[in-house]
């Protein structure tokens, strides 16, 4: 998410995961895009859900690249490997 917290991991070269896009359309989310997902969440239309991980993560889970791998990249450039 581009929020104000994540700027100086955004604008750090060294810091910045080596493949940058946070979801299949290559750009960061914004707080505005968990919106509607809160919304239903928070509301009686959500009532009968229950034991369910709601993935909002503008396709994160569906790239190319699972999770674990690019976390583990972004580890090893954070230590310089």
């Amino acid at each position: 998410m581009a929020t104000d917290n994540t700027a100086a991991l955004r604008d750090d070269p060294v810091r910045k995961p080596p493949d940058s896009r946070s979801n299949s359309g290559g750009a960061l989310g914004e707080p505005t895009d968990i919106a509607g997902a809160a919304i239903f969440l928070c509301s009686s239309a959500s009532d009968y859900v229950h034991g369910h991980v709601l993935a909002v993560d503008g396709g994160w889970l569906a790239g190319e690249k699972p999770m674990p791998i690019v976390i583990a990249e972004s580890r090893a450039n954070l230590l310089g490997r």
